[in-house]
């Protein structure tokens, strides 16, 4: 099965999916100046932050360690963004961008389609199947005197194995009080 193939089951209309960059890419493109442009090799030491989810206070996921992937549902809400991450990392690492600081944070679920067409749950790093995007007293800030955004601090929680994955969509398990996106980076 192409991987154009799997990843019509993560589309819908409307729907935009993005391919993670990996280290190789930004070499050839420049934005690691001076380092030999021979060296190519599709891993991602450090990401860059991509969206991956529009609006953490709707649900649009039904998806848990017992239960049914709801992914049509989550295609359906319109919120989820996926990420094609083949061949440019082992784990992805997610953080909530907040526009208010304080109140309910968001619970995720990750869905990886893996190369035979699956759809399969993710687990993070401290083997849980969701992730609660917890705010830290310390949060960073856009703006230390005017804070307009606030970032969570991901950890070992935060960070999911990909497992083999073709590409990866997040699902909102538990809404947040307040708006807020999802990102990812791919490690």
């Amino acid at each position: 099965m192409s991987l154009a193939t799997q990843l019509a089951r993560f589309t819908d209309a409307g729907i935009t999916v993005t391919k993670a960059t990996s280290l190789s890419k930004r070499v050839q493109d420049g934005s690691f100046p001076g380092i030999h442009a021979a060296l190519k090799f599709e891993a991602s030491l450090v990401g860059e932050w991509q969206l991956v989810h529009a609006n953490v206070i709707l649900f649009d996921s039904s998806a848990s360690a017992t239960g049914p992937v709801a992914l049509n549902q989550i295609i359906a809400r319109g919120n989820a963004r996926p990420l094609v991450v083949a061949g440019c990392g082992t784990h992805a690492q997610f953080r909530a961008v907040y526009a208010a600081d304080g109140g309910t944070d968001a619970v995720i679920n990750v869905i990886g389609l893996d190369p035979n067409g699956e759809l399969q749950l993710l687990r993070n790093r401290s083997g849980s199947l969701d992730c609660t995007l917890l705010r830290a007293t310390t949060d960073l800030r856009d703006d230390s005197t005017t804070p307009t955004e606030y970032y969570t601090s991901p950890d070992d929680g935060q960070t999911f194995d990909l497992a083999g994955s073709m590409a990866i969509v997040v699902g909102v398990k538990t809404i947040a009080s307040e708006v807020g996106t999802v990102e990812a980076k791919i490690l």
